[in-house]
């Protein structure tokens, strides 16, 4: 049971990647670390016919979901020394109920929350922000999205040299006119410190450590929360952060590249 626990934990076999192989499995298993009762932790060697009978039992079970193999997987082939083509068989590909649930929670929470006053700025306070300044056309639109929308998410994909950064600065000086308060985060403290030029920001570890472990939610309800380089959260991360929103009924504004920056746990749902 123990063993199972950690193949459908954060460090199991969705650490990394939401979806996952067999031969992920067999990784996994033979990665665990059993903790005995006196806390001491030891890495468990188990017998190969004991790892196949394990993974076999773990795929079955109603804790995973078998998708379908990819089409690339499907039409691969192994080209020989001598020309000869051998076809391979669709690898078969599987996820956990557990992420899939974690990916719906947050897409319904995109897609289907209801509309807020939070963060809304007027029009005029809008275009009085952007006449002051000398913001690009697609800048200026950055602006009139993230401040004018009466929705809790939006989304903007911010490449590289684009100025971002210079954009979300009139951003929150329009939300702050309206009497907002803007907050910023990002995983990384790179980010973090390149997005606190525009607006004051804390890491998401810490943001989500103040509210996890000292139940205080640094958000409230007149907060917008602007999240840089989004496409690095995990998906466990997002949900985490949701949750912490909803909770403070506060709106968040996500900004990154998803050709640029992945997330290093199991993501994707910025993508």
């Amino acid at each position: 049971a123990e063993l199972y626990r950690f193949l459908d934990g954060p460090n199991g076999v969705t650490e990394s990647a939401s979806v996952f192989t067999r031969v992920d499995v067999i990784q996994s298993v033979t990665r665990w670390r059993h903790t005995d009762a006196d806390g001491v932790t030891r890495l468990i060697v188990v017998d190969p016919v004991e790892v196949e009978r394990v993974t076999d039992r773990y795929l079955a079970s109603n804790a995973v979901v078998t998708l379908d193999a990819t089409a690339a997987q499907a039409d691969a082939a192994i080209i020989r020394g001598d020309g000869k083509t051998v076809s391979t068989r669709p690898v078969e590909t599987f996820t956990t109920l557990k992420a899939l649930k974690r990916q719906q929670r947050v897409l319904d929470w995109v897609h289907h929350t209801t509309p807020t006053t939070v963060g809304v700025v007027s029009p005029l306070v809008i275009e009085q922000t952007i006449l002051d300044s000398t913001l690009s056309g697609e800048q200026a639109e950055l602006v009139r999205q993230f401040c004018g929308t009466p929705r809790q998410a939006r989304w903007a994909i911010g490449v590289a040299g684009a100025g971002k950064t210079f954009a979300l600065k009139y951003a929150r000086q329009a939300w702050e006119t309206a009497g907002w308060r803007v907050l910023g985060t990002a995983v990384s403290a790179r980010a973090t410190g390149e997005l606190s030029d525009s607006i004051p920001a804390e890491t998401l570890a810490r943001m989500l450590t103040i509210y996890e472990e000292s139940m205080r939610n640094p958000l409230d309800a007149r907060t917008v929360l602007v999240v840089d380089e989004a496409g690095t959260l995990s998906d466990a991360d997002m949900a985490r952060l949701i949750h912490m929103a909803t909770d403070a009924g506060a709106v968040v504004r996500f900004v990154g590249d998803p050709a640029q920056h992945g997330s290093v746990n199991a993501g994707g749902l910025f993508t």
